[in-house]
């Protein structure tokens, strides 16, 4: 495949929706979205009170960390014994809860991968599974690993672009004393560029992957190339919806489990308490049988706004690679990379 100036007018809604524009793909979107929501909530459900403990745990070490910086004051250090002792707690507690956060990471990575895989099936070959679209296939196991190089991959840029910014930057900063915020702000802008240019331009390769039927990770980038910047606006709208939605399901799923409304605060690790104090009683309010109901539907909410962010991602992916097939010629749209 081969770059190709876009003819087709880029359409924003198509691009967000673009299973729907499948034969029977409304009635196909309601059930992928169902049941990847479902899978999603009962991995939640099982592995959230497995990593609660030690995830709090880590929080508050996190938070005394801090605090023993904020209140060493302006410029100053607490004692290097203290730092020790505070930075073994904090270790200690991310490695008890480094078990969990895995298992968390790679049940999602599956729900992630079966619910991208299905959309793109129906979207690029317009074949869907009859009743449970999800399966854990070829197809399945492809787009897990393209979605794995492509976080590999992402990461070994930013990387490579922070360590470049690291050389430029040095004689900037002697320059112009230290303390200046200019290089700071100079590496913030390029890292985010540089992160979301190449998550833009690789974000197709799932769908990519499905059409072509084997894995393409950087051959996408001739799919994505002249169609960029309306792409990262169809990515851009998914991504600051989504967040908003999710922020607001999250905090309303806290504030109404906790009964305190600076739970989602302490959760995220952007309170100014003790974690600790705000989320350990919960705990303790799940024996009342009307907060755990509350929690669980809480959880479910939560999976259902994530699959659909996360559906949409796809479908973005999925119409750019219709949209690049329109402007192909036949025999470049249907050659194998």
């Amino acid at each position: 495949m081969t770059p190709i100036k876009p003819v087709t007018r880029f359409d924003f809604i198509r691009a967000v929706t673009q299973v729907l524009h499948t034969c029977g793909g409304r009635q196909f979107a309601w059930r992928l979205w169902f049941w990847s929501s479902a899978a999603f909530a009962v991995a939640l459900l099982v592995i959230v009170p497995l990593m609660w403990p030690s995830y709090i745990a880590m929080l508050e070490a996190n938070w005394v960390m801090i605090e023993a910086i904020r209140s060493a004051g302006p410029g100053e250090q607490p004692e290097p014994e203290v730092m020790q002792e505070l930075s073994r707690n904090q270790l200690a507690a991310f490695g008890k809860a480094f078990p969990t956060f895995i298992l968390f990471i790679f049940t999602q990575w599956i729900c992630v991968g079966m619910a991208s895989a299905a959309l793109h099936r129906k979207v690029q070959r317009g074949e869907e599974v009859p009743r449970l679209p999800l399966r854990l296939g070829r197809d399945e196991i492809r787009v897990m690993l393209v979605q794995l190089g492509f976080f590999l991959f992402l990461m070994l840029m930013i990387l490579l672009v922070g360590v470049v910014l690291l050389f430029i930057l040095i004689p900037i900063n002697i320059a112009l004393g230290a303390g200046n915020p200019i290089g700071t702000l100079i590496t913030l802008i390029v890292l985010v560029g540089a992160c979301v240019g190449f998550a833009v331009r690789l974000g197709p390769a799932s769908a990519l992957t499905i059409q072509k039927r084997k894995r393409i990770l950087l051959g996408v980038a001739n799919v994505t190339k002249y169609r960029f910047w309306r792409l990262f606006l169809a990515y851009a709208t998914v991504a600051v919806l989504g967040s908003i939605l999710s922020y607001l399901v999250n905090w309303v799923g806290f504030a109404v489990v906790s009964g305190d409304t600076s739970a989602h605060a302490a959760f995220s690790g952007s309170n100014t308490v003790s974690p600790m104090s705000v989320l350990s009683p919960i705990a303790e309010r799940m024996h009342n049988p009307l907060v755990m109901i509350l929690a669980i539907l809480s959880i479910i909410a939560y999976a259902a706004v994530y699959m659909l962010q996360i559906l949409a991602y796809a479908g973005v992916g999925s119409y750019a690679v219709w949209w690049y097939d329109q402007d192909a010629p036949p025999d470049e749209a249907n050659s194998a990379m």
